[in-house]
């Protein structure tokens, strides 16, 4: 109890501004400890809606590219079905070989490392998506030549379902080779009766190769596009298999990844028998990467602005407790018990009353109130503040005449604004003053708090 005493007389004789900074610390801290970690949160949840609003319209022009680089694997055999080499050479070397139309024995389809030389030119492929593999069938739908452009031939091409290529034919189809996802596209080559000669068939493997090929020069920095599907969820294939590696579950990247597009199934690509969802994903450490700075910043001028307040209350009661200390000095003390003396000139031949009627001109000036001399013969301004209130509100009569009334004065200035004043004569005062307060905020304030329903 001694210590707790000792603490207490050792505030109460720090001076005013210590206690109150001690204060505006204690509580500034309390607030910030508070404030600052909901704040923070608020702050990112709103940074990362809109970083998922632009991811979703990111999604939306990721998922049509991919539509794209899909598209163009009906578009390039469409194209080359109708070239005269095409048909030429599969006239020449096929259609018109005895072996060609045999539907009975064995089949040992012709395996070439590239292209083929009678496809189109380079320069016409770089507009296109061109195929991991590029089949040519015979009348009766049997591998007769594989071209393989990059990768592997899948091992189930060579006893590929009739149903495959029902749904293939003149389409892009999105289906499952050797359990992994593949696009598959076949048509049929025409003579120039429009007898049908041989079908044309291009696989390529929706894997990594696919994936960045499609997105292109888009698909840079953090972002990853990825196929979903199965049950539960997990990763077909993705544009960056070090950040999502296949088989990866997808409730666990979820926790790790920003996700947009999970609703969008394969319905609208062509013909499909692959339930799998398209999706772009961002990281969530690149996401508060993002955001870090941002949140940083709003705190550093959370601080600022919290500090430069404290400063301001801290100086502003340092200048009252000066002005107090000064106008202290200047009046002098009177004890309880002492008889009244005459009025004494000062030092400089100016009495006690006319000295105190200068600070209370000081006190006046300084809290922004009029003073008024009254007097039977006329009542004037005994301060700055009164002259301006005067000039501002057309004469002195309407406050003078408020001290027989209500001491409320309404006046409409010069500038045509209502204002509102109190003209008081307190006690002790002298009663040939009066004191008049500019009161017009406070009334606004207080009309406008019973408009809120305070």
């Amino acid at each position: 109890m001694n210590q707790r005493g000792n603490l207490t007389d050792r505030f109460d004789r720090l001076p005013l501004v210590a206690k109150v900074a001690a204060g505006l610390v204690l509580v500034s801290t309390a607030l910030w400890a508070i404030l600052d970690p909901l704040q923070t949160t608020l702050l990112r949840g709103i940074l990362d809606d809109e970083i998922g609003r632009r991811l979703d319209e990111r999604a939306v022009g990721d998922r049509h590219r991919f539509h794209q680089a899909l598209e163009s694997h009906a578009a390039l055999l469409r194209l080359q079905v109708r070239q005269r080499d095409v048909v030429s050479h599969l006239l020449k070397h096929h259609a018109n070989s005895p072996e060609w139309d045999n539907p009975s024995g064995p089949v040992v389809p012709n395996v070439t490392s590239g292209l083929p030389t009678w496809l189109a030119p380079r320069s016409v492929l770089r507009a296109f998506s061109v195929p991991q593999v590029l089949a040519v069938m015979d009348r009766n739908d049997r591998l007769r030549e594989i071209y393989v452009s990059h990768g592997s031939v899948p091992s189930q091409l060579h006893q590929l379902d009739r149903r495959i290529l029902a749904m293939s034919d003149g389409q892009t189809l999105l289906t499952t080779l050797d359990g992994r996802p593949y696009v598959i596209t076949s048509t049929q080559a025409v003579d120039e009766r429009g007898d049908v000669i041989a079908r044309l068939m291009a696989v390529s493997s929706l894997d990594r190769r696919f994936l960045q090929e499609a997105g292109g020069v888009f698909l840079r920095g953090p972002y990853v596009v990825a196929l979903i599907g199965g049950s539960p969820p997990e990763v077909l294939a993705s544009s960056s298999p070090a950040q999502l590696p296949e088989g990866s579950r997808f409730d666990a990247i979820e926790r790790s990844h920003m996700v947009s597009g999970r609703s969008a199934l394969f319905f609208d690509y062509g013909s499909s028998d692959l339930k799998a969802t398209f999706v772009t994903l961002l990281p969530r450490s690149e996401a508060d990467t993002l955001t870090a700075p941002i949140v940083a910043m709003d705190r550093l001028l959370r601080a600022a602005m919290a500090g430069g307040v404290a400063l301001a209350v801290v100086l502003a009661v340092a200048l009252s407790a000066a002005r107090r200390r000064r106008l202290a000095h200047q009046t002098p003390a009177t004890p309880v018990d002492a008889e009244p003396e005459a009025p004494e000139a000062g030092s400089n031949g100016r009495s006690a009353a006319e000295e105190q009627l200068d600070i209370l001109r000081t006190l006046t000036e300084s809290l922004g109130i009029g003073l008024i001399r009254l007097a039977v013969d006329g009542s004037r301004p005994d301060n700055t503040v009164m002259e301006r209130l005067v000039r501002e509100c057309r004469g002195i009569a309407v406050f003078v005449s408020a001290l027989d009334g209500s001491g409320e004065a309404r006046v409409v200035d010069t500038a045509g604004t209502l204002r509102r004043f109190e003209v008081t004569q307190p006690p002790g005062l002298d009663t040939g003053l009066a004191l008049v307060h500019d009161v017009t905020s406070r009334h606004d304030t207080e009309r406008n708090a019973r408009a809120s329903g305070f």
